[in-house]
């Protein structure tokens, strides 16, 4: 989307250059024409067509493999197509009905994306055992690599939570394009991504040379034949 508006900005700018108009600083010129172009269905097309690619991979991957975890993967990223849509409706035809169904979207989407993270991209939560003390019988796997601190990975997994939130609503809703705030946001969701990347790389690890006893596995890998979980997200990480 980035291009897009690039594309579209720099093509007013021109224009208005070679109409002889006086001369404005590039800053103002971009003010002027970004709410223009950030509204235009070029722009939703193109916040759309990362999440169009990776869908069509998991399909892919699905269709070598068989691996019906690919299905849930892509239904994830199905979830960012009704956020795009309300986000081009709520700034093209703006209502307080529109409003509601971006909300909904974002929740929806974040919510589906950090579930995923936590469960199958991290594989926190494992089975707790009988003498073990858990919540609703689950409790964080072992071994904990990075930290052998637990309130750690809980803090990270809550920064997660808040920045899947927040990237969503100012990516796909209102927020200007050319502001110290989404600068910010931008630091602030690359540092996500690196903790996520972080744990992502240490799930793999522990996954590959597990050796505890399966009844402590995460969900993610001790799921592997049972069929019918609550959301279908408890399939195997193999």
């Amino acid at each position: 989307s980035d291009l897009q508006l690039t594309a579209c900005i720099s093509y007013a700018i021109v224009q208005r250059d070679q109409s002889g108009a006086a001369y404005e600083t590039t800053t103002n010129l971009w003010n002027e024409h970004h709410a223009h172009c950030s509204v235009g269905y070029g722009n939703a097309l193109m916040l759309a067509l990362p999440f169009w690619w990776r869908l069509m991979q998991c399909f892919k991957v699905f269709s070598q493999t068989g691996e019906q975890k690919n299905l849930w993967n892509a239904l994830k990223y199905s979830t960012a197509f009704p956020l795009v849509y309300a986000g081009y409706l709520r700034k093209t035809d703006p209502s307080a009905m529109h409003d509601h169904l971006f909300i909904l979207a974002a929740i929806t989407q974040s919510t589906y994306c950090f579930v995923w993270d936590v469960l199958m991209d991290w594989g926190l939560p494992c089975r707790a055992r009988r003498d073990d003390e858990g919540l609703c019988g689950l409790r964080m796997r072992t071994p904990l690599v990075v930290s052998r601190s637990k309130a750690l990975y809980l803090c990270l997994c809550a920064f997660n939570f808040g920045l899947r939130f927040i990237w969503a609503l100012s990516i796909f809703g209102s927020v200007p394009g050319r502001s110290w705030g989404m600068f910010f946001l931008e630091v602030v969701e690359m540092a996500r991504r690196t903790v996520w990347a972080v744990f992502r790389v240490e799930w793999e690890m522990v996954h590959k040379i597990y050796q505890e006893d399966p009844s402590s596995m995460p969900l993610s890998a001790a799921e592997n034949d049972e069929e019918g979980e609550e959301m279908g997200l408890l399939q195997a990480e193999s």
